[in-house]
């Protein structure tokens, strides 16, 4: 990591988080779907090990299947942009309209068309660039948990 010429290694390590500072989840279950083994394995360890209640797949039709089934409901989903069967915003999409309050994260290691980039940033959804490390992960999942949860507009106009 490069430096500023003010700063010193000393200062850079004051601000790194440490094991203390990084946010814990509160058993909040968590629809993780991501189609590379080693990230999705990485990502399932670290909410694992940090408090969450994490539910893998590997592509859609999975992640459908598990919210299909499940007998609570999911407080986040944190999603690939880029999945071979379906895109991350489709898949949203779809589960939000059985859940209209579900919280979404979005990742994806493209910043292009691919990734559909333009249409996250204009919804003002929740991004992680991949590579991500550890902290960036709790925290990005955290801060996305904390915050309110989107209207359902079906239970005020009672459709």
């Amino acid at each position: 990591m490069a430096l500023a010429a003010d700063e010193t290694a000393a200062d850079v390590a004051d601000t790194a988080p440490t094991p203390a500072k990084i946010p814990r989840g509160r058993g909040e279950r968590i629809l993780l779907v991501e189609d590379e083994p080693g990230v999705r394995d990485f990502t399932l360890s670290a909410l694992r090990q940090y408090g969450y209640q994490p539910y893998p797949a590997d592509n859609c039709a999975a992640a459908e299947e598990i919210f299909a089934t499940a007998q609570q409901p999911f407080d986040l989903l944190f999603t690939d942009v880029v999945l071979p069967d379906k895109t991350g915003l489709d898949l949203a999409d779809s589960l939000r309209q059985r859940q209209p309050n579900l919280r979404l994260l979005f990742s994806s290691g493209y910043m292009d068309e691919k990734s559909r980039w333009s249409v996250i940033r204009d919804q003002g959804y929740p991004f992680l660039q991949k590579p991500y490390a550890l902290s960036q992960l709790l925290f990005a999942i955290r801060s996305t948990l904390d915050l309110p949860p989107p209207l359902d507009f079906s239970r005020l106009t009672g459709v």
